[in-house]
């Protein structure tokens, strides 16, 4: 069973699930997401000090009410902590996120804490729409779609650690690195895609573009055709990375979109395909013609 199958299970019409977005709605005004991160399946604790752990778990969540155009206003924060965890890096976790959410202007207002046989973080955090909410659903046919900035640096980074790669450019190592142990939410470049009433429907990058792209299409009752010369890539990734490895990695935190043609932001935006109610799914393209995409990323389930 896979982890949308688990989810339809709570609803009697799946077509009616809250879950098929990055957050739920409420009133039609206040968002609430949630994301947990497991030891040895979201992070290991030989590759993450506790200040990343603590970014990461804020900007996992702060990715998701930023790109259906929310402010975060307050968090629950809930960590299973093993016996063999110092007292200190208990506290360099904690004061890292207050730091954090403090920098955003996000209240930590309760939680809860628990021993557990491993580390164990869960965030729920809300907040308030700016201006405008984006769903993952709206998306309309001839759409075009786009990606912010550059997908695979943290699939890099992940490849980095595990397989101790050292033979690269120093500044590609180094932000590939930062981006996997340390990603940041797009807040500024998704609250303005969200005040864009030319953009239908979006959703973060967060399992790569071959599971996201296929939400994003299920949602808005789309199929995608992506044209994969067109995705916009660090100058030298491809060295280490296959075209696989890159549309199947995740974590990325992009923004993945679909608009009207000819959009325009002031920060990096790319077009890399279309939708295409005539397919089913997501197709993908190379050099004009039709290629198979092996997923070789991660699920849950």
């Amino acid at each position: 069973m896979d982890e949308s199958a688990i989810i339809n299970m709570f609803f009697e019409n799946s077509k009616q699930n809250p879950w098929d977005d990055d957050c739920a709605l409420i009133d039609g005004k206040i968002l609430i997401t949630t994301d947990s991160m497991s030891e040895n399946i979201h992070f290991r604790r030989k590759w993450s000090r506790p200040e990343d752990l603590a970014i990461k778990l804020f900007h996992t969540n702060l990715s998701d009410l930023s790109c259906s155009g929310g402010r975060a206003e307050w968090c629950l924060v809930n960590l299973g902590i093993p016996e063999n965890i110092k007292d200190e890096s208990t506290s360099i976790f904690t004061k890292t996120l207050v730091k954090e959410a403090s920098l955003y202007n996000c209240k930590i207002i309760g939680g809860d804490t628990y021993r557990s046989e491993s580390m164990q973080f869960t965030m729920t955090m809300g907040g308030k729409i700016i201006k405008r909410h984006l769903a993952r659903k709206g998306g309309k046919d001839s759409d075009t779609l786009y990606i912010t900035g550059s997908p695979g640096l943290s699939s890099l980074g992940l490849k980095i650690l595990s397989k101790n790669l050292r033979s690269m450019p120093k500044n590609l190592r180094e932000e590939a690195l930062e981006r996997h142990l340390r990603p940041r939410a797009r807040m500024e470049w998704a609250h303005k895609i969200a005040e864009e009433k030319k953009v239908h429907a979006g959703m973060d990058l967060s399992d790569g573009i071959y599971q996201d792209a296929e939400k994003l299409a299920r949602a808005s009752g789309v199929g995608l055709q992506i044209d994969l010369d067109k995705i916009p890539l660090i100058p030298g990734i491809e060295k280490y990375l296959t075209a696989e490895e890159i549309i199947c990695g995740g974590e990325d935190y992009e923004i993945l979109f679909l608009g009207k043609a000819g959009l325009s932001f002031p920060f990096p935006v790319t077009a890399i395909g279309r939708a295409n109610s005539e397919i089913s799914g997501v197709a993908y393209i190379k050099e004009g013609s039709k290629v198979d995409i092996k997923f070789n990323g991660f699920k849950h389930f």
